[in-house]
């Protein structure tokens, strides 16, 4: 088992920390490894993917729409990363 990058459990703890439901964290031994975090927010739960390229997210229930990059860049600020998530949440929140 591949234990969760440090800089990714920083980012959930901070999520936390921020009001977010985190519901869980895990890792994927891919190529690249992902990394990743479940959120949730009303029926909605995204999972943010971190790969070391950047995050991406796919919010569940799945539709494409909801699928694609969150952040560029191999190791945003954390705190960046929860603004951008927080902003994520607010926009699925506003479709139902």
């Amino acid at each position: 088992m591949i234990p969760l990058d440090p800089y990714v459990a920083e980012v959930a703890n901070l999520l936390k920390a921020a009001g977010v439901e985190v519901s869980e964290t895990w890792t994927e031994a891919t190529d690249p490894i992902d990394h990743n975090i479940e959120v949730k927010a009303g029926r909605w739960h995204p999972h943010l993917i971190w790969d070391g390229s950047g995050w991406k997210h796919i919010s569940y229930p799945l539709q494409w729409k909801h699928a694609g990059p969150l952040l560029n860049g191999a190791r945003p600020d954390p705190v960046e990363v929860v603004a951008a998530t927080v902003a994520l949440l607010e926009r699925l929140l506003e479709e139902g």
